[in-house]
């Protein structure tokens, strides 16, 4: 063996004594989360995790409350949502080891999904925890509570780009009563923001109690998440035309040519006031006195026949839609 290859083996655990406990208690944690009976996969913020979940004892205050521990790589934060047993937890607190073998938290079961409308009028929905006890403001690393008096709740819900923008006399309604903002904590938790509110007895027509959406009404009683309806614009066919041009005249409703001469007739197909390029076979009801010479998609040169006098008529046919365009043609004589 190298010794190279010793110093890697001996070296593996770490450099130094920490190190070597460090990663020790992180293979022991490993072996705990592969065995133990409380291993659940669970989201984290969307993400799938193996986590151990456990009962907190000894504290009937915490209620639902559950200590999550999981791997120092996991990515999790208080206010982070867990979905465990198809329903959503709150990170609450989040403990800071002394050796870090893996994370330890405590989460707390929402019982509310919270809605309100922000300044762009759209309706924003977060699970929340709503409690008639509340965290001490100064302890929610404890776990303390206190009792907060009747007509009033504390609300733990993450921070956000949606919830820090919350003001005192800020509203929600739910439970059927309509409650305001009296106090609000946004920065000691972390990620959690710790609300207390008080209730509202004035019921307002602003406030949607059936959906539990407050302030929903403006003042003049219009629905500020009824987005704006462009009026349809009705489904309008194209409007086809077709314009006829020559450089012989038109009299009495028919283009004169004389004997022994030719003229070009074009046609026009104009679509919705554009004119596009289109084909057309070109017919002659008498080519007796007249003739065609050339065609091209859109043009038709006729020749008047020697000696040939009389009333004939172009038909033009749009390759296309099978359009007929009739032009009434006549052929005069020199004398």
């Amino acid at each position: 063996m190298s010794f190279d290859n010793y110093r890697n083996r001996v070296l593996a655990k770490g450099s130094t004594n920490k190190d070597i406990v460090l990663s020790e208690n992180k293979m022991s944690f490993l072996n705990y989360l592969k065995n133990t009976p409380n291993r659940y996969n669970v989201l984290i913020d969307g993400i799938e995790s193996m986590v151990s979940i456990q009962d907190v004892q000894f504290n009937y205050h915490l209620g639902d409350d559950k200590y999550l521990l999981c791997e120092l790589d996991t990515s999790i934060n208080a206010g982070s949502y867990v979905i465990w047993g198809n329903n959503p937890w709150i990170v609450k607190t989040k403990e800071i080891e002394t050796i870090k073998s893996h994370q330890s938290t405590s989460i707390g079961k929402c019982n509310h999904n919270l809605k309100f409308i922000n300044a762009k009028d759209e309706l924003i929905e977060r699970q929340c925890i709503i409690s008639s006890k509340t965290l001490y403001t100064t302890g929610i690393k404890d776990g303390k509570v206190i009792e907060i008096p009747d007509g009033m709740v504390g609300i733990q819900i993450p921070y956000d780009d949606d919830t820090k923008l919350f003001q005192r006399e800020q509203p929600f309604i739910f439970n059927e009563t309509k409650y305001q903002i009296t106090f609000y904590n946004k920065i000691e938790y972390e990620g959690l923001i710790v609300l207390i509110c008080q209730e509202n007895l004035k019921h307002s027509a602003k406030d949607d109690y059936i959906n539990e959406i407050a302030d929903r009404y403006d003042d003049n009683g219009i629905d500020r998440l009824e987005e704006e309806v462009e009026p349809e614009i009705p489904d309008v066919p194209p409007t086809v035309a077709y314009k006829v041009t020559a450089d012989t005249e038109k009299y009495d409703g028919s283009y004169e040519i004389f004997q022994e001469e030719e003229q070009i007739f074009t046609i026009h197909k104009i679509i919705s006031g554009v004119e596009i390029d289109s084909t057309f076979d070109f017919t002659l009801s008498d080519e007796g006195i007249a003739t065609i010479t050339n065609t091209t998609n859109n043009t038709c040169t006729v020749y008047g026949e020697d000696g040939m006098q009389g009333d004939l008529v172009l038909t033009a046919t749009d390759v296309d839609d099978t359009q007929v365009i009739v032009i009434d043609v006549k052929i005069l004589g020199w004398f």
